[in-house]
């Protein structure tokens, strides 16, 4: 796993959720650099407003999410022209696709794979095999350096 380039604080972002007919509290930690969810907790809302009174070691669900935390998140689209006959197939052919999306998958840069994927989406296509595909990364906030797993 790659050294986090933060390593004494992070900028965050905190939001508590309160669940009427669950009758839970949902507290999520967002680094405010990538983006990306830091962890998550699920408790109950009498558990959480006990905690509230210091009574400590109550039961909770955790969720802790491991990924780019501290690095910058950025994003390009571009015109990726996909054979017709590649064209709105199935997920199960994605793999088709990966010598097409190459050469725009270099230093760090991948597309959404999958249904959500924007050479699926006719939204995205100018009509004649050419789709706006946006590409992401994650990069050192100081050298600028991909993030990779």
């Amino acid at each position: 796993m790659p050294k986090l380039p933060l390593t004494t604080k992070h900028d965050v972002k905190t939001t508590i959720n309160l669940h009427r007919e669950a009758r839970t509290v949902e507290i999520e930690v967002v680094d405010a650099v990538s983006g990306c969810r830091m962890f998550e907790l699920t408790l109950s809302q009498d558990t959480f407003f006990d905690n509230l009174g210091l009574h400590a070691y109550q039961p909770a669900s955790l969720v802790q999410y491991h990924g780019p935390i501290g690095y910058r998140h950025e994003t390009k689209t571009e015109v990726v022209t996909i054979p017709e006959k590649l064209q709105y197939l199935p997920e199960s052919h994605d793999a088709k696709l990966d010598a097409t999306l190459a050469p725009f998958e270099v230093d760090g840069w991948s597309c959404a794979r999958g249904s959500g994927a924007d050479y699926r989406n006719h939204h995205r296509s100018n009509r004649n095999g050419q789709f706006n595909v946006s590409f992401h990364r994650y990069v050192h906030p100081e050298t600028g350096e991909p993030w990779t797993l």
